[in-house]
């Protein structure tokens, strides 16, 4: 393997990388490397470079013999870049001698890192009901691909082709057909079931810009929304026909949630909506006032409620029909994603006014609290080298992030 070839001469100094704080992100860990020992820039390459990875059962591995010290030692280094507490040399139900990287599973901690978007993750979704993956994934590389978040070797399992700009959304759809939202203006339906390829179901083209949110009504409808002021209803049990064409806001629409009483809500710059989810009539607006910031993040919460995500994170109540703004939790720059996951737990990837933070990468983190609790706040905190933009809880409590970066993080679940 060439990594050995060119590692052979590396020995301190990946012994030496391995003492310092390599676990913050890959790039903090590549400049310390390579800015004291220049000769080894390419044999830090070499190892994380997927090329020179062996392939086995949809899996890669760094080929590594453990009776080799330096070569253990590059794959204790790999794997901390790449997240993980442990990398061992072995050949257990492999043909080789290859690099095994583990973790714990521990709340906070990483669990696994998934590598193989060529741009930002804008999108994550849960799967259900699908055998071999669990996870979802768009990304500004026009791509969709498909994970089983549990391989720690893993490269995706199926990566679906078909829209011409970045994919910015995904929902599953009750019948388990997954959903594929675009900058090309396009929605794409995908049967997901079949490990051996996707297939493409349907295109829905009624929109004349980009799509910004997609979710699925109680009925099992598909609902979208555009920037091109609309709202759109499709029957996802049938032929998916146009149910409902919503004009009601007078600019793009920037979000929108189903909440858990059937209802959804919508939030354009100017103004959120509060609609019955069987009429498809809107029940209340609000306008946006001067002192606050359209929301960049919502999230359904209880039957009739939501965490809406703008300069403050809060909490709406919309249960007597009004939209009341109930808790704020902080003050913000930009909410970029929300989810609750595990016991009621608050997961939310923003970008913080705090200077003393962003000296400190905590614009890269994760913030997470107990949902009756902001006191009680954690930070998800390293691996990612840019900012957190979407997020998706998997069934097992794990919580995943997508980053501008291109990695997604799965972290542990286990408190």
């Amino acid at each position: 393997s060439l990594w050995i070839v060119t590692c052979r001469e590396c020995h301190d100094a990946i012994n030496g990388s391995l003492y310092q704080s390599c676990d913050i992100s890959e790039k903090v860990c590549r400049d310390r490397y390579t800015a004291s020992h220049q000769e080894c820039a390419t044999c830090l390459s070499n190892i994380l470079n997927p090329i020179h990875h062996e392939p086995y059962d949809n899996e890669f591995y760094l080929l590594c013999k453990n009776e080799i010290e330096t070569q253990q030692l590059g794959c204790q280094y790999y794997c901390r870049v790449a997240g993980f507490t442990n990398g061992v040399c072995s050949r257990a139900d492999l043909p080789f001698s290859g690099c095994r990287c583990s973790n714990v599973d521990s709340f906070g901690k990483v669990y696994n890192v998934l590598l193989g978007h060529e741009g930002p993750v804008y999108a994550l979704s849960a799967l259900s009901g699908v055998s071999y993956a669990n996870l979802a994934s768009g990304s500004g590389d026009n791509s969709i691909k498909l994970w089983n978040t549990a391989k720690f070797h893993s490269r995706a399992l199926l990566n679906l082709t078909g829209h011409t700009a970045a994919v910015n959304s995904l929902v599953q759809l009750k019948n388990g057909y997954l959903v594929s939202g675009s900058d090309d203006n396009r929605i794409i339906v995908w049967d997901v079931s079949s490990k051996d390829g996707a297939r493409k179901v349907r295109e829905l083209n009624d929109h004349t810009s980009w799509i910004t949110a997609l979710d699925v009504l109680k009925n099992g409808n598909l609902i979208s929304a555009s920037n091109d002021k609309t709202i759109k209803i499709w029957n996802s049990n049938g032929d998916f026909s146009l149910v409902a064409n919503l004009v009601k806001h007078n600019d793009h629409v920037l979000k929108l949630v189903v909440l858990n009483n059937g209802n959804f809500f919508s939030v354009s710059p100017t103004e959120s909506i509060y609609w019955n989810g069987q009429t498809y009539e809107p029940i209340t607006r609000m306008p946006k006032s001067k002192d606050d910031s359209y929301a960049n993040s919502l999230h359904a919460i209880g039957a009739s409620s939501l965490l809406y995500g703008s300069r403050t994170l809060m909490s709406i109540d919309v249960s007597d029909n009004q939209i009341d703004f109930d808790k704020a939790y902080g003050w913000l720059k930009k909410s970029y994603a929300l989810t609750t996951f595990g016991n009621n737990m608050v997961a939310h990837a923003t970008v913080t006014r705090n200077l003393q933070e962003l000296r400190t990468n905590l614009n890269m983190t994760i913030k997470v609290f107990p949902q009756s609790n902001i006191k009680q706040i954690q930070y998800f905190k390293g691996i990612h080298d840019d900012e957190v933009i979407s997020l998706a809880a998997l069934s097992d409590s794990k919580l995943v992030s997508g980053s501008f970066d291109s990695k997604i993080v799965v972290w542990g679940s286990k408190n």
